[in-house]
């Protein structure tokens, strides 16, 4: 998955910041100097960008983070936990008031 992200960004570059390039060492406007700029900015920041994540792992850690979360999403649901107004009221450990599923108690 990351090689076609790097591939597609590598891909845009080439397009968009050619032919500003190009434009810009033709006619010595200094509009085309800008967008060209602008244009590689861009895409030098989305390519810093995605070399960040890959090395901090961030994608990865979302990624995992969403499973945790889907995890105890159905660890509650099975409990009958009332988490976020998801989940069924009064057949958890406590009354089935809002600060019942906030207290420790309602997670055993």
């Amino acid at each position: 998955m990351k090689n076609s992200t790097s591939t597609w960004i590598l891909t845009a570059l080439l397009v968009i910041c050619l032919p500003g390039a190009a434009l810009a060492r033709g006619n010595d406007d200094a509009a085309g100097i800008v967008v060209g700029i602008v244009i590689g900015s861009i895409i030098l920041f989305l390519i810093c960008r995605e070399l960040i994540c890959w090395y901090y792992k961030i994608n990865e850690h979302s990624r995992l983070l969403e499973d945790i979360r889907s995890e105890l999403r159905a660890m509650n649901a099975a409990k009958g936990v009332a988490v976020n107004g998801g989940g069924a009221k009064g057949t958890g450990s406590g009354s089935g008031t809002a600060e019942d599923s906030d207290s420790p108690d309602a997670w055993s």
